[in-house]
């Protein structure tokens, strides 16, 4: 369960930037 917990932690940051640039594009276009 820590080590699933620890995973998440890192991947929320990540999925989040992603959202962000995606977001950017968005708004771009």
């Amino acid at each position: 369960m820590q080590v699933k917990s620890s995973e998440l932690t890192l991947q929320i940051p990540r999925y989040n930037g992603l959202r962000r640039e995606h977001d950017k594009i968005s708004d771009d276009s």
